[in-house]
């Protein structure tokens, strides 16, 4: 979560002036409304100048600070894309976004225009950003392993209920089941704003390996709200992903989302995106607002 945090300089006065002359490209999240955007990452992403050019200078000497050319790129391409598709809700210039961290650590945008909600996520072929209006949202995107050594790591991540249930399946669904969980998890932390520092381990299921999954309790006595019991009001879905992908959305309110609209999706093929996904830090086209795509409530 911490990439997505280095301190923006754009003033507020600015970021106002420059919202009173542009216009919305993209209609913001309806009432009970997620909209999802799925991007494509190149195995070895070299940053286009004008992807850079969207980023603060805190951003550009962040990301110049990885030694890894790969990680460099997923940065510089993710965070021109999170500023591009918020400034297209916002009608404001995307380099003069400016985003801040919570006290959790949990990223936000800092506006008077909207407000505008999102979360990030990314592995190194694909991306997810999850846009809500009025409500906290946190989505998590892992990509497959079948050679996971599930038992060990659900021993220590994984609350004490839950292990028995992943040790009864076997084969390549166990692994499955795993990532389907942890992904859930991750998902619910990331709304909460607490990050995987609170523990995988705090948050139990009903059922740890199937679609129907209800979170039951989170035991969180240590952490921001909620401190301990019961969580209220967060509702965690099952998002369809990219081939050898497994991704979950989490929302906060007092009811589910009445959609969750997919704004740019992924092919089936695997990652690769149709004309118009984000390659130059430009707002892609927006494909208006849909049905819910392959959503499963949870």
């Amino acid at each position: 979560m911490s990439d997505l945090c280095p301190r923006t300089e754009p003033s507020r006065d600015e970021i106002d002036a420059v919202a009173e002359t542009r216009r919305p490209t993209s209609e913001l999240p309806g009432t009970g409304e997620v909209d999802v955007w799925w991007l494509t990452i190149e195995p070895l992403e070299i940053p286009a100048p004008t992807q850079l050019a969207v980023l603060s200078p805190t951003e550009r000497a962040y990301a110049a600070a990885h030694r890894s050319p790969s990680h460099r790129g997923r940065y510089v391409r993710v965070r021109a894309a999170l500023r591009s598709i918020a400034a297209g809700y916002l009608g404001a210039d995307p380099a003069l976004i400016e985003i801040a961290c919570r006290e959790g650590g949990k990223p936000e945008l800092r506006t008077a225009a909207a407000d505008l909600r999102f979360s990030v996520s990314h592995t190194e072929t694909a991306a997810v950003l999850v846009f809500a209006t009025g409500r906290d949202v946190g989505v998590d995107v892992e990509s497959t392993r079948p050679d996971l050594d599930v038992a060990a790591v659900a021993a220590t991540h994984f609350h004490i209920d839950e292990a028995p249930a992943l040790l009864a399946v076997h084969g390549l669904d166990r692994a499955d089941a795993f990532l389907r969980s942890w992904v859930r998890k991750e998902a619910l932390l990331k709304c909460l704003g607490t990050g995987l520092g609170l523990g995988l381990a705090d948050a139990r299921w009903y059922a740890a390996t199937g679609p129907g999954a209800r979170l039951t309790s989170f035991a969180a006595a240590s952490a921001p709200p909620p401190a301990g019991g019961v969580v209220r009001d967060l509702h965690v879905i099952d998002l369809d992903a990219p081939r050898a992908h497994r991704a979950a959305l989490a929302v906060r309110g007092a009811q589910p989302p009445a959609a969750v609209v997919v704004r740019r999706p992924f092919s089936r093929d695997g990652v690769t995106l149709p004309d118009g996904r984000v390659r130059d830090g430009s707002a892609p086209t927006p494909t208006g607002r849909r049905s819910p795509r392959a959503a499963r409530a949870g």
